[in-house]
């Protein structure tokens, strides 16, 4: 019964979307990444208009946070795998899938609550 989608109420993840987005990311879903200590990362920004959703948001470490906004990468829906990420290299090569948790722990499930 907790809302996971308030579109531009608040800018920051709640506590109830910190714990899904935990379930689904497992930690930075920067690929080969193992770093526990993280933040909530809009993939549309804020500043831009970007909801304060599942949806649009992933965990990343401050290493790779600073990758996305200052180092040319952009992440972006999977179309292979809905509901998860890829990373948009800024060369132009072709994107890479995200690590989340069911890439962690193949075949497993967690529940959310």
């Amino acid at each position: 019964g907790v809302p996971l989608a308030l579109g531009r109420e608040t800018r920051l993840a709640t506590r109830a979307q910190l714990k899904a987005l935990w379930v689904r990311d497992g930690g930075c879903i920067a690929p080969g990444c193992r770093n526990r200590r993280v933040q909530a990362h809009h993939v549309i920004h804020w500043s831009d208009g970007g909801p304060t959703d599942l949806s649009n948001m992933c965990l990343l470490c401050s290493r790779h946070h600073h990758l996305l906004h200052a180092g040319g990468w952009q992440l972006e829906p999977d179309p292979d795998r809905p509901g998860l990420f890829r990373w948009r290299p800024p060369d132009g090569r072709e994107p890479v899938p995200a690590t989340h948790a069911t890439d962690r722990n193949p075949g497993t499930t967690t529940r959310l609550w």
